[in-house]
């Protein structure tokens, strides 16, 4: 779908003819912004959870419920579907953890395995 389209004019007095360059007409799909979309979009590798050895570098596919991935196809552009999992590591960094100033909340961070992925996250106790 590579199409170049130019704009051409003519001057009258002189029958000259002169013409611009528009640009090239490709995919949608392949288009900068979007690939740049799907990239920031997809930071964790989606899995079918309970099929094996869909995790590389020491992953492993854990079960998440609220999992999406998103491709695209020319015809639909960008598609969000349903998953099952996502590849997490075998072993968690733990990066801090503290207690609320009432001390009834734990919130921690962890490090996932993921550049630029740590999670937070909170627990509120019963006293």
């Amino acid at each position: 779908m590579e199409d170049t389209k130019s704009l051409c004019t003519c001057t009258p007095t002189t029958g000259a003819e002169s013409c611009m360059l528009q640009g090239k007409c490709i995919d949608y799909c392949s288009s900068s912004s979007v690939i740049s979309y799907l990239a920031a979009a997809q930071v964790m590798s989606t899995c079918d959870f309970g099929k094996a050895n869909q995790c590389s570098g020491g992953l492993v596919c854990e079960r998440f419920t609220s999992c999406i991935k998103l491709f695209c196809e020319n015809e639909k552009g960008v598609v969000v579907e349903t998953c099952s999992g996502l590849c997490q590591p075998t072993q968690r960094l733990m990066l801090s953890a503290a207690f609320s100033d009432s001390e009834d909340k734990v919130s921690w961070s962890q490090h996932i395995g993921y550049p630029h992925s740590i999670q937070d996250r909170s627990f509120l106790g019963s006293a």
